[in-house]
């Protein structure tokens, strides 16, 4: 032991000194840093954050009233629609499964109130239509108001009109167009 006595105390001192280094070093992963109340970019879920746990069943009926299961078609693009809803609203991202044929649960981490988790699926879509306003004219408002396409090649403009589409028709005999 005594012959290799100073190699030993080099590697315990390389050792201790890289110890050192690593405990003091601040580390960054996902833009989280090591030691910090941050939870390093994993998603809490609702054992840790809390939120709500909804479960809808499908109700489709068909013209006589009897209930009818969705196909899988059905219930995917019913997922689709919840998590566009749910993602558009900036809560987070919810936890959509489907359970059986006919069930859907929902997982909602964040919302703790259970009426507005309801409102939020439950809400309808809707179509705005609003007017816009603008000083400069626009090339397509001038094609609906005037009626008539008109296209620049080069510096030379045309138009085309009903009376050019029949002059330009393969009318004759030998199937060639009017010469322009």
């Amino acid at each position: 032991m005594r012959r290799y006595w100073k190699s030993s105390l080099f590697s315990f001192l390389m050792i201790l000194i890289a110890v050192f280094v690593v405990v003091n070093q601040k580390f960054s992963l996902g833009g989280n840093e090591i030691g910090s109340d941050a939870v390093l970019g994993l998603k809490l879920g609702l054992d840790l954050q809390g939120g709500s746990h909804l479960v809808y069943q499908s109700d489709l009926k068909n013209e006589n009233g009897e209930s009818i299961p969705p196909d899988k078609t059905q219930m995917q693009a019913l997922i689709k629609t919840i998590e566009r809803r749910v993602n558009s609203s900036g809560l987070g991202e919810p936890i959509i499964q489907l359970l059986g044929d006919d069930r859907l649960l929902i997982q909602l981490p964040g919302i703790t109130d259970p009426e507005r988790a309801k409102n939020l699926i439950g809400e309808t879509a809707r179509l705005e239509f609003k007017h816009r306003y603008t000083d400069a004219s626009d090339p397509v408002d001038t094609v609906i108001n005037e009626g008539v396409l008109t296209s620049y090649v080069g510096l030379y403009p045309t138009s085309t009109s009903e009376a050019d589409a029949k002059n330009n028709s393969t009318d004759k005999k030998d199937g060639e167009p009017d010469p322009v």
